[in-house]
């Protein structure tokens, strides 16, 4: 691979920083000797997608007084997103 300031080689690891959409490609590895080769392939897709709530909307919580609850948010999004209540 041509040398980039956006990912290193390490032995037989990429180390990809700071990906961006354009970032998103086929990486092949090839492995060779005298024998032969063989070739893999590794699929990189960078996700770019807004905050989305994984669950249920407007939920009616009963609690019983004195007792506890829990109030669960799942929530997905790419960069992760900052969840606050």
């Amino acid at each position: 691979a041509p040398p980039s300031t956006s990912r290193d080689l390490l032995g037989d690891t990429i180390l990809f920083r700071g990906v961006q959409i354009g970032s998103s490609a086929v990486y092949q590895c090839n492995a060779s000797n005298q024998h032969g080769y063989l070739l893999a392939n590794a699929f990189v897709s960078v996700l770019d997608m807004p905050p989305r709530m994984l669950g249920a909307k407007n939920q009616l919580i009963k609690v019983i007084v004195n007792n506890r609850t829990f109030l669960n948010c799942p929530f997905f999004g790419s960069p992760l997103p900052e969840l606050r209540w």
